[in-house]
């Protein structure tokens, strides 16, 4: 199941939300591989002829990673923070400034298996990631 929401405020603003609920098993009754049950996005922005604005946030619910020595390996739920700036210079020149993991969240994995229960197996941190881009249009005939 899926919910979408879009609103424009105001001539320039607008918030976008979305929600994603899904569930299934394998025909051995193992969960899906990469399926979270819940996922949410949530995003606020500003846009006119010159600049373009984007703030997001995305929260996906812990889910199956795969097989792990004997037992199941998941990944814990997480949020993740970014945002993303824009100017077009011109018509055929724009730059923007994105970036990632603004939050900087914490991954955990965990391995449940028959006899020994839920275990932590890891923890990363990947850290902020910053992109700046220039975008030079051609027309090429």
């Amino acid at each position: 199941m899926e919910l979408n929401y879009q609103q424009p405020i105001g001539d320039n603003f607008g918030i976008a939300l979305n929600y994603t609920y899904a569930t299934g098993n394998a025909n051995n009754g193992q969960d899906l591989q990469g399926t979270s049950k819940n996922t949410a996005n949530a995003s606020a922005f500003f846009e006119n002829d010159k600049f373009n604005a984007r703030v997001s946030y995305t929260y996906r619910s812990s889910y199956f990673a795969g097989p792990d020595r004997g037992g199941f390996f998941y990944m814990q739920g997480a949020g993740y923070l970014s945002a993303s700036f824009g100017y077009s210079i011109n018509d055929w020149m724009s730059v923007s400034l994105d970036g990632l993991n603004l939050n900087s969240p914490k991954l955990r994995y965990y391995v449940k298996g028959d006899g020994y229960g839920i275990q932590p197996r890891s923890t990363y941190i990947n850290g902020r990631q910053y992109y700046l881009n220039l975008q030079v249009l051609s027309d090429i005939a």
